[in-house]
């Protein structure tokens, strides 16, 4: 059996003026890059892959729309804060349900260790 390794997600890097900008040091990795502008699976040779017209385009892209991006993740943000919320409420919830059921049954269930000796009152 062989171990599964996946492939590493290509994020450029953020210059000093807040524009996307390749990474460099990304170049020869030997187990391939995924990067989001392309369909393929993994990319053997990055550095010829930067330069294409598909790549520059698609870093042009996310430069125009870096404003958009930073509403996105404030948004998520937002929505991962009130799910966290939600979810601590209902596991409340749960908690108190299961103490209140505890507390109304009169015995424990009986467990049953093998299905073939289980009674079917």
């Amino acid at each position: 059996m062989e171990l599964v390794i996946e492939p590493d997600i290509y994020t450029p890097n953020i210059d000093e003026h807040g524009n996307y900008v390749d990474k460099t040091y990304m170049l020869n990795k030997t187990e391939g890059i995924r990067c989001l502008c392309s369909r393929k699976e993994k990319i053997y040779k990055f550095s010829q892959h930067m330069k294409t017209k598909c790549h520059q385009s698609w870093l042009k892209t996310i430069n125009l729309n870096r404003s958009n991006y930073f509403m996105e993740n404030m948004d998520l943000k937002n929505t991962v804060a009130t799910q966290k919320i939600i979810i601590a409420k209902m596991e409340k919830d749960l908690n108190c349900l299961s103490h209140q059921l505890a507390k109304e049954s009169p015995a424990p269930p009986k467990m049953v260790d093998n299905l073939l000796d289980f009674d079917f009152d």
